[in-house]
């Protein structure tokens, strides 16, 4: 049960990294095609 938990919390750190990874990847692209610099 110990084990199963540890995989899932493991699974969820994993998609929050996903998730967050892909919006900031669309928010660069966003600003790319947008032509404002991203700072």
């Amino acid at each position: 049960m110990i084990r199963n938990a540890w995989h899932f919390y493991y699974t969820l750190i994993l998609v929050i990294k996903v998730v967050c990874g892909g919006i900031g990847i669309a928010y660069l692209i966003f600003l790319g095609k947008s032509g404002h610099p991203p700072f």
